[in-house]
């Protein structure tokens, strides 16, 4: 994949809005949760999943455009981009092992849990092969637009469709939330997903960097629209069964939609106009998500940083997000140097695999 600045830019600063989302819940004592910088706090740390999700189908159109520019088949392309999104979803599991393992064989059922990996993986797949679907940029974004509106729609009736209730629990909990199992469900994080990958066909058919330019102007201002109509519709009564704004509501996602999207310009300008060939700490973060992700969770839930659970004042929390931040910038920057380094020697084992694999 041609990298693109902007992009691991946004990428990264989900990664920071990560950081700040787990470590003031991890930390912050529990009065003062239902104040208002609370809930700015949550309102704002909504966003590090959505974002995770839209730039991860960003990045299949991206890395398919590119094999197909070097003479691959389509059909090929979306195999093995595919396989990529299988592949993290086997890497959901051996994270949910490892805090398992880590946390002290605590609740068995924690590894079934359906976290933000569990819906990445299989959505990266399926968004591969719709991608796959079409021969022609546009028919592409006819094709993957299908069920970025359609699972988005389909929510509030596949929350209320009692057709699934003979399902196990775990299994369930992958399309509606069922038995404590569900932090996010294929309906309708996945659409994320779609949405990112029709985003990435636009950009990725750039003619030159004044051409993507120009793109990225014009998905800032469809996102400012959209998100302006969802935040119009929101005001109506939903028309849907068993919808409610925070969870169910297609007006809900396409408001998130339009705001992410609109980042879209405020990372072009920072990146590739502010900032342009300069020291920018978000893209390695960003280039490094997956490997941050893993490494931070320990830190924050673990038992490094036990003796800070829910004891630290809401302020404090958010200040300990500098150092935090500071040392995953830090710790992936020596693993990608050392990684680089083994390459250049030749050597090859689980560690040199087990990172490239995590994304480094």
């Amino acid at each position: 994949m041609t990298r693109r600045a902007y992009i691991d830019w946004l990428r990264g600063l989900a990664v920071v809005v990560m950081f700040m989302a787990h470590a003031t819940d991890a930390w912050s004592v529990d009065e003062g949760r239902d104040s208002v910088a609370f809930m700015w706090r949550t309102i704002i740390s909504g966003f590090a999943a959505p974002l995770f999700l839209l730039l991860a189908g960003t990045a299949v159109a991206y890395a398919a455009g590119s094999r197909v520019a070097r003479g691959a088949p389509d059909a090929r392309v979306a195999r093995d981009v595919a396989a990529r999104g299988w592949q993290i979803f086997g890497i959901a599991f051996l994270f949910r092992l490892w805090m398992y393992v880590a946390g002290g064989f605590y609740r068995w059922q924690s590894l079934l849990k359906v976290d933000v990996l569990n819906i990445m993986g299989p959505a990266i797949a399926g968004a591969a092969c719709v991608w796959g679907l079409a021969q022609t940029s546009r028919g592409k974004m006819a094709v993957l637009l299908v069920p970025a509106v359609g699972l988005p729609f389909a929510t509030p009736y596949i929350r209320g469709f009692s057709g699934f209730a003979p399902l196990p629990d775990p299994i369930e909990a992958y399309i509606r939330p069922a038995g404590g199992y569900a932090a996010f469900t294929l309906f309708p994080w996945a659409a994320f997903v779609f949405v990112g990958a029709l985003v990435g066909v636009i950009l990725r058919d750039a003619r030159d960097r004044t051409d993507e330019a120009r793109r990225v102007a014009l998905v800032t201002l469809a996102g400012v629209l959209l998100a302006a109509g969802a935040w119009t519709a929101s005001f109506y009564p939903s028309p849907f069964p068993n919808s409610s704004f925070w969870s169910t509501s297609p007006a809900f996602f396409f408001l998130r939609s339009g705001i992410m999207l609109a980042l879209f310009g405020v990372a072009w300008i920072w990146s590739e106009r502010l900032w342009a060939g300069q020291w920018q700490p978000f893209v390695l973060l960003g280039q490094t998500s997956l490997f941050v992700y893993w490494v931070h969770v320990e830190v924050v839930y673990g038992y490094l940083t036990k003796p800070l659970y829910h004891r630290m004042p809401l302020w404090l929390s958010f200040a300990a997000l500098v150092p935090l931040t500071i040392a995953m910038y830090y710790l992936a920057r020596h693993a990608r140097a050392w990684l680089a380094h083994k390459r250049t020697e030749g050597i090859t084992d689980w560690r040199t695999r087990a990172l490239t694999i995590m994304g480094l």
